[in-house]
């Protein structure tokens, strides 16, 4: 089960309160504030800052957020940066240790009580904390467990709350006149961000475990996130990096933020995140994402566009299989795509993967077209290769695209480059559900004609091809995107191994060779060799009149090694 924990409201007003340490030992912009004798109520200025001031979020001219990474390993810098981002000033602030994330946990509930930026205080944090403590100008500065540092602005109190963690919590409760408690998990990690989450959104507190006794998490969600979203930005916090996922966390359900728990390794995993996302998408400025790749930039654009792939998703692979009707939509001669129209060419897809889905992978319906085709003569511009316009693609691209369908566009060049004809159809291959195929077949030398010899291409100009269309993808924050490669021949592609791979995608290789079944697993094994180390998906193509004694069945083609992703008939 899923949910989104409840989000929190914050009245955000935009004011200067700027430090003035030169003239006053008083908080600048107000008297600090005052805390009972007995150290359970607190009496805060009502003036803006005690209501929190944010600083309004930047994106770019063309209105694309802005993103900014923040490393991995240094809850130190995340908690300035984030305090930075989302606190223009703040009449208090929290200062924790860093002895384990119930502490962290205990000490970002008293922030959001207080409305007030969380701070780490370890050694070695002197000169951040220093610094952000100055910028803030707080009035008050709570130090929560073992803080080593305490350099406060001199116009600040300073209050400590101390011992272990279970006479901390107490303290807290009685500070912020809390009712009821949650109890941490004895598990703690991200179960023990959740259960603190939602302490901090419903203004209760929390219960560490005592020792030896376990208590199992509060929450089975799996997105855990916190905040509305109203300010325009918006922290993606690599679940590696728990403490400042906390301090994100109240930052953002103070400023009218919005943090999310990441799998930072590829964002683009997130999809139930990226659908809680819709409806705020539009109004993210700005995007910190603290951990993960170098990648975790663009990939958080794409989850905020959010389109996803037919059947679901921003990955091609795993969880799905295409089944491809492969041909020209001009001639019944180049393969049975030709044969029908994009009505019917679904209905007889439909109907040839029957059996694809029994190893559990969803069945993607995909129309191969052959969007430049090799011709026997040079034409006008001697490339011996015809290009289809791009209003008689569009009738079938734009059926696919109705129809939870996936399109491959494939290139047959003869002696032009396979990029200069894969140039010709960007704007069809901006949409979330076009690929492109290279048949290396049909791509020839200078002095070379069709049917006389194998077509051949290096690497390098496949690359050039996979650069192209990875910057594509990535500009344009799509989905991932299916590069397919013909192959039944090891000169085909001579130098396979120095094809690159790229996250933006996902590169399938397709022994498409027909004859006899004993001929065509040959060259199956030929064209796998390395599998297990190399950077391809693979495919399998069936010929309904050349293969001998006739197509090989669903569950043939499943029994394959390595597993095959696509599959195609022609």
């Amino acid at each position: 089960m899923r949910r989104s924990l409840p989000l929190l409201a914050a009245v955000l007003v935009l004011a200067s309160c700027a430090p003035n340490s030169t003239t006053t030992d008083t908080r600048p912009g107000g008297p600090p504030a005052t805390v009972g004798a007995d150290a359970t109520t607190t009496t805060r200025d009502p003036r803006p800052c005690a209501a929190t001031t944010v600083i309004a979020p930047v994106a770019s001219a063309d209105g694309i957020p802005a993103v900014e990474r923040l490393p991995a390993g240094n809850p130190h810098a995340a908690a300035v940066a984030a305090s930075q981002a989302m606190f223009d000033c703040a009449y208090e602030v929290v200062v924790v240790d860093s002895a384990g994330i119930d502490r962290i946990a205990l000490a970002a509930v008293l922030a959001v009580a207080f409305q007030a930026p969380l701070l780490f205080g370890d050694a070695g944090a002197t000169s951040l904390l220093a610094y952000e403590l100055d910028r803030l100008a707080p009035s008050r500065v709570w130090l929560v467990g073992n803080t080593a540092v305490a350099d406060a602005p001199r116009w600040a109190e300073v209050t400590r709350i101390g011992g272990d963690d279970r006479a901390i919590a107490a303290e807290i409760t009685d500070l912020i006149d809390a009712d009821e408690d949650l109890p941490l998990p004895s598990t703690g990690g991200t179960a023990a961000v959740s259960v603190a989450i939602e302490a901090m959104v419903t203004g209760k507190t929390l219960t560490p475990p005592a020792p030896d006794v376990a208590v199992p998490p509060l929450t089975t969600g799996d997105d855990i996130v916190a905040g509305t979203g109203a300010s325009g930005m918006l922290w993606l916090v690599d679940t590696g990096e728990l403490e400042a996922a906390l301090v994100a966390a109240a930052g953002a359900i103070t400023s009218g933020g919005y943090m999310a728990l990441v799998d930072g390794a590829d964002l683009r995993r997130e999809q139930a995140l990226a659908r809680d996302l819709a409806p705020i998408a539009a109004a993210v400025r700005t995007i910190q994402v603290v951990g993960g790749t170098e990648d975790a930039g663009w990939q958080a654009r794409v989850l905020l566009r959010g389109d996803e792939l037919p059947g679901g998703g921003f990955l091609m692979f795993p969880g799905r299989r295409l089944v491809a009707l492969y041909g020209s939509p001009l001639t019944t001669s180049l393969g049975p795509l030709g044969e029908q129209d994009p009505a019917a060419g679904l209905s007889r897809i439909e109907g040839i993967s029957a059996g694809y889905d029994t190893d559990g992978n969803a069945v993607l319906p995909t129309f191969e077209i052959i969007a430049t085709v090799a011709a026997g003569d040079a034409g006008p511009d001697g490339d011996y290769s015809n290009e289809m316009p791009l209003d008689l693609l569009h009738r079938w691209v734009d059926f696919a695209g109705a129809n939870g369908m996936y399109v491959l566009l494939d290139l047959q060049p003869g002696r032009t480059t396979f990029l200069s004809q894969a140039v010709l159809y960007e704007e069809l291959l901006l949409e979330p559900h076009v690929g492109l195929a290279l048949d290396p077949e049909w791509r020839l030398g200078p002095d070379e004609v069709h049917l006389e010899q194998i077509g051949a291409v290096g690497a390098d100009e496949v690359n050039e091809v996979i650069e192209w269309l990875a910057a594509l993808t990535r500009d344009n924050a799509l989905p991932q995107k299916m590069l397919l490669i013909h192959q039944f021949r090891a000169d085909m592609l001579p130098d396979r191994e120095r094809i690159m791979a790229t996250p933006e995608l996902s590169l399938v290789i397709q022994m498409d060779g027909h004859g006899t079944i004993p001929e065509k697993m040959t060259s199956w094994v030929r064209t796998t060799t390395g599998w297990e180390t190399d950077q391809f998906e693979y495919g399998w193509k069936n010929f309904y009149d050349e293969d001998v004694p006739g197509p090989m069945s669903a569950a043939e083609v499943l029994a394959l090694v390595p597993t095959t992703v696509y599959i195609s008939f022609q």
